[in-house]
């Protein structure tokens, strides 16, 4: 078995992808633990983190099993339909309950591309990334924006380009009314950045405007 300092990647087929075997890995995501069975191949091979925690002296290796308690079960669904096919398949569906099938709403939907996006970036997956902030691209509404950001702003570091995304959408698209009701949910960081939007954006040479003098009333 390679040491924690090495990695063996499962070996492709010619066509550039991992094969299918009898080799499964599990995944327990959130805090109740919800539980993926995936091909260890498909995971090692798109995955490097799952890679070096499979391949490794790691518990992970030992076990063949990885926890995730900071994701949730709906993000890490469409991460396995990445894992599988490089592509996150329809983002808006939920469930078939009762013989019909339910989808997610526009900022539910927003909600789960936000934590994709998140999962991606702690496992070291740009192209998912990417997939994932296009898909949410699509999907924009104001409203959804103002909803998750503040689990943006949890889970980020303080240069994520989800939170630019999101920020200079609402700072320089979003109507007043919007803006308004965004602003009495942001908290100190996101106000700050939303400022410092609308001042890099700001003209750097204008006329200046006449300024309308606000007399205290004298009556």
């Amino acid at each position: 078995m390679p040491d924690s300092k090495s990695s063996v990647r499962t070996p492709a087929k010619p066509n550039g992808r991992p094969v299918y075997d009898d080799q499964f890995v599990i995944f327990l995501i959130g805090e109740e633990e919800h539980k993926f069975t995936v091909h260890k191949s498909f995971a090692c091979y798109y995955c490097e983190v799952f890679n070096r925690a499979f391949n490794s002296n790691f518990e992970e290796a030992r076990t063949q099993t990885y926890r995730i308690k900071d994701t949730t079960v709906r993000a890490f669904e469409l991460l396995v339909d990445w894992i599988y096919s490089q592509d996150i398949g329809d983002c808006h569906f939920e469930a078939v309950i009762d013989g019909k099938e339910v989808f997610w709403n526009p900022g539910e939907v927003m909600a789960r591309l936000a934590e994709l996006w998140v999962l991606a970036d702690k496992l070291l997956l740009p192209n998912l990334q990417n997939i994932a902030i296009d898909h949410l691209n699509d999907v924009f509404t104001e409203e959804g924006a103002c909803m998750i950001l503040p689990y943006v702003y949890e889970n980020t570091a303080e240069d994520s380009l989800l939170r630019r995304f999101l920020i200079e959408a609402v700072a320089l698209n979003g109507h007043k009314k919007i803006m308004h009701e965004a602003l009495q949910l942001f908290t100190g960081p996101m106000l700050l950045d939303f400022a410092k939007c609308l001042l890099a954006h700001r003209p750097d040479e204008r006329e200046a405007d006449t300024l309308e003098i606000i007399f205290v009333s004298e009556s």
